[in-house]
């Protein structure tokens, strides 16, 4: 979480998109932006699903339907900027902060 690039890859069952939804959710409470990219589909629906069910799901901004218009994204884009960041009180605990304070 140092601003660096990160690659996760691995076989199927790894909980690799449960990773990704806390490393989304981690970075949008410290205020970062993320961009997440999977070659396939069912990936990205999964990662978003993930992050909808802990109300993060605002933040993503869908560009991989083909059906998208330019209006729509320009739309989109607007209303998740307008969201401003996440204020850290108000930040949903990630699986990480949840281990975290149960350590604690």
């Amino acid at each position: 979480m140092n601003g660096r690039n990160l690659v996760i890859q691995g076989p199927p069952g790894m909980c690799k998109s449960q990773t990704i939804a806390n490393l989304i959710g981690e970075a949008l409470a410290r205020g970062r932006t993320v961009l997440f990219v999977a070659e396939k589909m069912a990936a990205l629906e999964v990662v978003k699903r993930r992050l909808d069910t802990v109300h993060l799901g605002y933040a993503c901004l869908e560009l991989h339907n083909h059906k998208t218009s330019k209006p729509a994204v320009l739309d989109e884009l607007s209303r998740t900027l307008a969201l401003g960041s996440p204020q850290p009180s108000a930040a949903p605990r990630t699986a990480s902060s949840s281990k975290r304070a149960a350590n604690a």
